[in-house]
């Protein structure tokens, strides 16, 4: 049977009251336990603590022998016959004090041989042995105690205590007196020290000398492993061991730091555990009387108590049918509690029905009228939701339009500006020309002053739409600021200093070389007009780790700008610095706060097109008075390409003179077309026009002298990335140049030219366009 279908039986009251006082009779006997547990424990410190104490003491008694030797060796030492080498003298002496002493005292030269021994009759020749020990006392100059020695001929164990006798500063002679296990029978005998301890004095080897059990059977030789390790590293501790006799025992060590003997006392876990087991006994009998009382006692309390209960079951049925009961009559409180609760609870029941009759002819209006609040509720709810997105809608419309507006009026104004100078320009041209006077220089340097801004203005703008094809490469900033300090030194007046601070181990970047120094540029500018009293512009480098707590933690936020490895840039000014609502608008399409002809208003919205491109972060941090810091995030480069700067752009190829290389222009528009192919010509190099795609490829089919195409890229039918893929696929010797305006898709992606693509941006000057066709035939 399961203990789960063992709990579904029923169980009588008198079987859990007697469970009960079973358990109850636990606690006090867990409580014992813990009581005899810690006793146990008081027991085992305090007999740990003796054991240490008594270890010290007798380590104490041990220093304090060999001292007394020492002593009575240190008196011999000061004797004027051995000053004086009188041996004979002093061996008379030192005879006499062996006599009275019962000590055995040796007499050896600074090399160890023994010159008097008092064991050996006067007369009979000393032994001329080399004594272990002297060496040592002769070099340290002070008294040394050997390790235990055994007598060869008796095989009695002994020590010797050696000092050094000095005269003029050197060591002269040596005393030594012969320590005998007996000497160390009070030691062994030391009050405090139980019968039943086992005491061993062992020299600084861990080889027993004298010991207070079976002596004759271990003296001479090591102690345990356990206890041998202490010793001979000189510590002191209490451990667990098992003695040379094989009985476990606690044992303890102590060093005597004078002679560097020590001592070690076992005791027996027998004798530690008895006290122990008396007391266990002692609890058992305890704990068995009281349990046995403890159930007599709950049984009687059991057949009481299941009368009672049963009372109570018949009230609680009687309240369970319905009726009304009266308290029964009990000598156990807790019984006439319960059944006076079942009684009120009776009364209360055959009240509580005749309020539920009444509630349930009302409740349901009750929720009628409510699910009709909430109904009307939620109809508001969604009303105010539609008004406020319909708000937020026309809000953002408006912002759009003011957007529009102020980029359409921005650029409207300057095209109309140029455009006013090269329809003059061109005017003038043609009426001089009318009347035979070709002194129309001026005029025609006007008009391409006014193509030249007007074609910067368009740079900017696709700058500022990240628009622009770029053509990135690994950059490492620190060797690309050092090639543009000429360029931004004479970019600025002399009372603007410039200073770079470039960050040692900088990482590398992946950029468009151009835009970026463009960028570095237009901000120089920007600082120039700042101080227009003098200052310093710096530029700084480093290392940054963008994530939400650092510079970046609104853009990230906001997803303007992945968190990652970043290389920053950063351009500060002491000029006059901005205040808040122009940091704001800083970035705007042609909001400037220069006076008017003095700023288009596109250098800072181009600096944030460029980076953004770039899938990089820019920031400006300033405040009025305070100057103006501009930080250029740019991502870090991972790649193992060569870093941009080692190619010179100045050294551009140049078109040889007399070179008649053919070259196909492929063009829709016939005005551009034209003019392209009379531009090659004037760069002496023969060229072909087709409008179209499929005209070129006819065009190629029949020509072999075509070396170069330059194509348009957006064309009706088959565009030039179209035909720069069918010339690749059947004349892959063929080299192509694209021309473009504004494209997205054909040759750039994700604002970056695909990879191998060559490109010139309309408008183009003869000179751009020499040097790109020279590159691009001499690659």
């Amino acid at each position: 049977m399961s203990i789960r279908d063992r709990l579904k039986r029923d169980i009588s009251l008198r079987a859990v009251l007697l469970a009960l006082v079973a358990i109850g009779a636990v606690p006090p006997l867990i409580f014992s336990g813990i009581l005899l547990q810690r006793y146990a424990i008081s027991e085992r410190s305090r007999d740990t603590i003796q054991l240490e104490e008594s270890a010290k003491a007798v380590a104490r008694a041990i220093d304090s022998e060999f001292a007394a030797v020492a002593s009575v060796l240190a008196t011999l030492a000061s004797l004027p016959a051995l000053n004086a080498s009188d041996l004979g003298l002093f061996e008379y002496r030192l005879r006499t004090v062996a006599e009275k002493t019962a000590r055995q005292f040796e007499l050896a030269d600074a090399s160890g041989r023994i010159l008097i021994d008092t064991a050996v009759p006067r007369g009979g020749g000393a032994s001329k042995l080399m004594v272990d020990g002297v060496v040592p006392a002769v070099d340290t100059r002070r008294p040394y105690i050997t390790s235990v020695q055994r007598d060869s001929d008796s095989g009695n164990l002994y020590a010797r205590v050696i000092i050094p006798v000095t005269a003029a500063g050197n060591v002269t002679w040596t005393l030594h007196a012969i320590v005998e296990p007996a000497d160390f029978a009070r030691v062994l005998a030391q009050p405090g020290v139980p019968k039943d301890w086992i005491v061993s004095i062992v020299d600084q080897n861990g080889t027993q000398f004298v010991r207070s059990h079976r002596n004759d059977q271990f003296s001479g030789r090591p102690l345990v492993p356990e206890l041998a390790e202490p010793v001979k590293a000189g510590r002191n501790g209490t451990l667990r061991t098992v003695t040379l006799e094989g009985i476990p025992a606690l044992a303890t060590v102590a060093d005597a730091p004078l002679s560097a003997w020590a001592v070690a006392i076992e005791l027996p876990e027998e004798t530690l555990q008895q006290p122990l087991r008396e007391q266990l006994n002692y609890l058992v009998l305890l704990g068995a009387t009281l349990v046995s009382i403890a159930l007599l006692l709950g049984f009687l309390a059991a057949r009481y108590l299941v009368g009672s209960m049963r009372r109570l079951g018949m009230l609680a049925h009687a309240v369970g049918s319905g009726n009304v009961v009266d308290p029964p009559a009990s000598a156990v409180s807790e019984v006439r509690q319960l059944g006076g609760a079942l009684s009120e609870v009776s009364h209360k029941l055959h009240d509580r029905s005749q309020e539920l009759a009444q509630l349930n002819a009302t409740l349901e209006q009750q929720v009628s009228r409510r699910t009709a609040e909430l109904s009307d509720a939620n109809a508001k709810l969604v009303a105010e939701m539609a008004r406020r997105q319909e708000s937020e809608a026309q809000l953002r419309h408006m912002q759009r339009l003011e957007a529009i507006g102020q980029l359409t009026g921005g650029i409207a104004h300057d095209f109309n500006n140029m455009l006013a100078v090269i329809i003059s320009s061109l005017n003038l041209v043609q009426r001089r020309l009318a009347r035979g006077n070709h002194e129309i220089g001026e005029f025609i340097d006007s008009a391409m002053q006014g193509a030249d801004r007007a074609a910067n203005l368009t740079k900017r703008l696709l700058a500022f739409s990240r628009q622009q094809a770029l053509s990135p490469e690994p950059i490492e900033a620190n060797r690309l600021l050092v090639g543009m300090e000429d360029i931004l030194r004479r970019s600025l007046p002399e009372n603007i200093a410039v200073e770079t601070v470039l960050s040692g181990g900088l990482w590398r970047t992946y950029a468009d070389v151009h835009a970026l120094e463009n960028v570095l540029i237009n901000l120089a500018v920007n600082a120039r007009d700042a101080m227009p009293g003098g200052g310093k512009l710096t530029i700084e480098t480093a290392n940054a780790d963008l994530d939400a707590s650092q510079d970046a933690s609104q853009a990230i936020a906001a997803d303007e700008v992945a968190p990652g490895q970043y290389v920053l840039i950063t351009v500060t000014d002491n000029g006059q610095g901005m205040p808040p609502d122009v940091v704001d608008r800083a970035f705007d399409p042609f909001f400037t706060t220069k006076p008017t002809g003095q700023g288009t208003g596109l250098g800072l919205s181009q600096v944030y097109g460029f980076i953004k491109q770039s899938k990089g972060y820019v920031r400006i941090v300033s405040g009025p008075g305070s100057g103006t810091a501009v930080r250029l995030y740019l991502p870090r480069y991972l790649g193992k390409s060569d870093a941009a700067g080692d190619a010179d752009p100045a050294a551009a190829a140049t078109p040889v003179p007399g070179a008649r290389d053919t070259i196909m222009v492929v063009e829709d528009d016939a005005a551009v077309r034209r003019l392209a192919v009379q531009m090659i010509q004037e760069l002496n190099y023969t060229a072909i026009e087709a409008d179209s795609g499929q005209s070129a490829l006819k065009v190629l089919a029949k020509s072999d002298d075509i070396k170069l195409v330059i194509t348009d890229v957006v064309m009706p039918g088959m565009n030039g990335r179209a035909l720069a893929d069918e010339i690749a696929r059947r004349w892959p010797h063929l080299k192509v140049i694209f021309t473009t305006g504004y494209t997205r898709d054909a040759i750039v992606h994700d604002g970056v030219l695909d990879p191998g693509v060559q490109v010139i941006a309309k408008p183009f000057t003869l000179e751009a366009l020499s040097a790109k066709i020279a590159a691009v035939l001499q690659d």
